[in-house]
């Protein structure tokens, strides 16, 4: 069996826990009947990555734990090996690694191949969108009818501002603030934006005075207003 070990990270399959330590260990050996000669299929395992790890690239460290032959008493034993996966800036959820013949290997067989994917952990702030990230906010009708400024994070950790001017704030209205978004995986020094998202917050009632302030201030809608 291949086992995979890496603090906070989980696959798909029910992880296996150890006694001594906390870190979730994963099976992934593919259930077939080994054949004399030829190649096991690939031992698949998802691999979950940030969104700030995608843009920054990181490398993570995996101890894997396979069967390979003994040959001392012509069966199998277990082998620990460690091995570190580099994922680079940019790239994107569904990207597949493969380390060729680090898997199980079997007598009379070539070791299987191990394909890790990069799956995108859900973010606190960003919607991913190719390179782009969208980015949700909410302003009132004041200052939807008025104009204002929002502040907009980063995905490296800071903010920005964000100026919106009177008449082009409807609900659901979209507005770049451009190359500040993901890194394009083949141009790392080019980036994608951010897409600001407005959502307008409505006054659930109006008072009697502001009713009147609406009927003397804001003529009466038309198509083609």
């Amino acid at each position: 069996m291949s086992y995979f070990t890496q603090g906070g990270s989980h696959g798909r399959r029910q992880p296996q826990f150890t006694r001594r330590s906390s870190v979730p260990q994963f099976n992934t050996t593919s259930p077939t009947v080994k054949k004399r000669g030829g190649q096991d299929p690939p031992v698949k395992q998802d691999l979950k990555i940030s969104l700030e790890e995608l843009y920054n690239g990181t490398t993570k460290k995996l101890k894997i734990t396979r069967k390979v032959p003994a040959a001392a008493t012509g069966g199998l034993k277990n082998e620990e090996k460690l091995i570190n996966v580099d994922i680079k800036p940019g790239w994107k959820e569904g990207t597949k690694i493969t380390f060729r013949n680090e898997g199980d290997q079997y007598p009379g067989r070539v070791a299987a191949d191990i394909i890790f994917t990069v799956k995108e952990k859900p973010h606190e702030h960003f919607t991913r969108q190719d390179n782009d990230l969208l980015y949700k906010t909410s302003v009132s009708l004041r200052d939807a009818l008025l104009g204002c400024s929002v502040v907009v994070p980063t995905i490296e950790g800071g903010t920005v501002p964000l100026v919106l001017e009177s008449g082009n704030i409807t609900p659901g209205s979209e507005h770049r603030i451009p190359g500040r978004g993901m890194p394009r995986s083949r141009q790392p020094t080019s980036r994608g934006d951010i897409i600001v998202e407005i959502m307008v917050d409505l006054p659930e009632r109006l008072s009697e005075q502001q009713k009147e302030v609406v009927i003397n201030n804001v003529p009466p809608w038309t198509e083609g207003s």
